[in-house]
């Protein structure tokens, strides 16, 4: 897909998964603390033919966000416009960690700590 500077292409869906990964060794450590599996969360959105890929090591909850709630923010919105569709996740996102407790998947975004410093995140 190229792009032209005033091309607009709708985010036509995204697909959200969790994956629970098992370390190499039965228990890895960093000195602080212990786990035998990492979380992924790889979500793909589609848009104008193509499809793209993102992903990050975080808590699975993050998956049932991102699929319940911040997926239909931003369905429609222009791929290009990158502004124009994080600003709704950050205030949909936000709201979630205040009303729902989220903090474990609060604590993994780096932005809510701005826009929610009053639940610990």
């Amino acid at each position: 897909m190229s792009r032209t500077g005033s091309e607009s292409v709708p985010l036509d869906a995204l697909e959200v998964r969790a994956f629970r990964v098992p370390t190499d060794t039965p228990i890895e450590t960093d000195g602080t603390f212990a786990w035998s599996a990492t979380t992924m969360v790889l979500v793909q959105a589609a848009g104008g033919g193509a499809r793209g890929i993102g992903y990050t090591y975080t808590d699975a909850s993050a998956a049932t966000l991102v699929r319940d709630t911040l997926a239909d923010v931003i369905r429609g919105t222009n791929v290009f416009d990158v502004v124009a569709s994080v600003l709704p996740l950050l205030f949909e996102c936000s709201r979630c960690c205040l009303v729902c407790g989220r903090t474990e998947v609060s604590r993994s975004c780096g932005w809510t700590r701005t826009i929610v410093p009053q639940r610990g995140c």
